[in-house]
């Protein structure tokens, strides 16, 4: 990783002409970044400030875990929506089965009260 002179002195917790100072005398190796400002790597500010790797890795393992338990978090929210779902399809399907049970009463309610064919006199017929 490419930091700039101030990011690493930041990091490292020095002024950035204590940095510039170094790299003047050799102890410290600079690049050119592709912007055309200096930039040091990482690994090579770690070698001069160990302090700098520890601090690092504290943020990434502190970072891990928080990724992880977001997933997790997630993972268990998608997993309630899913249970969620199913049971308002479930409690659709009842309703519309009940709905369904009232229409094919009240059909046969209606068709019950219809007259008989051939009215009053259809009765002496045979």
């Amino acid at each position: 990783m490419k930091l700039s002179i101030s990011e690493a002195a930041r990091r490292a917790g020095v002024n950035r002409t204590t940095l510039h100072r170094r790299i003047e005398k050799g102890e410290l190796s600079k690049e050119i970044g592709d912007d055309g400002k200096p930039v040091i790597d990482l690994s090579e500010l770690a070698r001069l400030y160990p302090a700098v790797v520890k601090t690092e890795q504290a943020q990434q393992s502190r970072q891990q875990p928080v990724q992880h338990a977001n997933e997790h978090h997630a993972t268990d929210a998608l997993l309630r929506e899913n249970s969620l779902l199913r049971e308002t399809v479930d409690d659709l399907r009842r309703e519309r089965d009940r709905l369904l049970g009232v229409v094919e009463t009240q059909t046969k309610l209606i068709s019950d009260q219809r007259p008989q064919r051939g009215g009053f006199l259809g009765l002496f017929r045979k």
